[in-house]
């Protein structure tokens, strides 16, 4: 259970099926409950979760070819993956990374003082691709033992106008994402959260998001959001939630502005980020030693033979169709 304090109340968060312990709060805050909470406010949250209990093989079958295709065109151009677990230097990095994707797409910034909480809490989990000292892609994770949670996916892909810029943040953003799904794997958590999925028909750049975590498998799944008010101050904050979002006002650009109007608290001050460890040119990429439970690098896995074994099971299937 995370415990933050907000501008105007209090609030106890928890995940998925855990139950609050009692403490002094306003709001207790449900993220992907299975069912809604009796007596709170709650709404739809859709998310894709993948089974990591399966073996790479069939991971990478479930996927659509051209997901894999572009993880193998990630592996031969010698992308490399890095992970930590609750680094503060390392958290500061990626928030300012994120801060300047969100700047390029219109979101609100990183939430800074609620994912310190969570490293305080020893469940932020960080990690980036880099293609040699420069950085791609940027991923933070809320970990359980069994289940992990994406929070964020950044990467610059809109600041460059160059195509094959691009072309190549894409691939990064997939060879990430199964390089995550390997780490987990190997660290023993079972389900692999891709973090929401839009159930919508009218957004097309989420459903362009929906494309892209559709092609990795997995199953979409309909959990509940839900906010219970313990206190008078957190049902009025509720209510006034709800008037908010009746009348179509946007809360996160309301955030931003009081951030704005409102006295800044002083930024903390943090190590500078630690160097990417140096490779020979034919090393095998390797993920950053894990603080927490991930003693072995992510590519002891053994990821080239598994997907050249993969693309020949695909040439034979093809060879036989063509006979036939």
């Amino acid at each position: 259970m995370i415990v933050s304090q907000g501008r105007f109340c209090r609030v106890a968060t928890v995940y998925f099926e855990e139950e609050p312990v009692p403490v002094d709060v306003d709001i207790v805050h449900y993220i992907q409950r299975s069912s809604p909470v009796p007596g709170s406010v709650h709404s739809v949250f859709c998310t894709i979760v993948l089974n990591l209990g399966r073996d790479p093989d069939a991971l990478l079958a479930n996927m659509h070819r051209n997901t894999r295709n572009e993880i193998r065109h990630g592996i031969r151009k010698g992308l490399r993956h890095f992970a930590w677990s609750n680094n503060p230097a390392i958290l500061e990095h990626a928030c300012d990374f994120y801060d300047r994707f969100a700047s390029l797409k219109g979101l609100p910034p990183a939430g800074r003082r609620y994912l310190r909480l969570l490293l305080e809490a020893g469940q932020l989990d960080l990690s980036v691709v880099r293609d040699g000292e420069r950085e791609l892609v940027w991923h933070a994770y809320y970990r359980t033992p069994e289940r992990v949670l994406n929070l964020i996916s950044a990467s610059l892909f809109m600041a460059h106008a160059d195509a094959t810029e691009r072309a190549l943040i894409g691939i990064a953003n997939r060879y990430h994402t199964w390089m995550d799904m390997l780490m987990y794997k190997q660290a023993g958590i079972a389900i692999f959260d891709q973090g929401g999925w839009y159930d919508g028909t009218t957004d097309q750049e989420k459903l362009r998001i929906n494309n892209f975590k559709e092609r990795f498998g997995g199953t979409i799944v309909r959990n509940f959001d839900c906010h219970r008010a313990i206190t008078l101050k957190g049902a009025l904050m509720l209510q006034v939630r709800g008037l908010m979002g009746r009348l179509g006002i946007d809360r996160w650009k309301v955030q931003l502005l009081l951030r704005r109007a409102l006295p800044r608290r002083r930024r903390r001050h943090v190590e500078s980020l630690p160097a990417a460890p140096s490779a020979a040119a034919n090393d095998q990429p390797r993920a950053e030693p894990r603080e927490k439970y991930q003693d072995q690098a992510v590519e002891g896995l053994l990821l080239e033979p598994v997907l050249d074994a993969q693309a020949k099971r695909e040439s034979a299937q093809s060879g036989e169709r063509q006979r036939h």
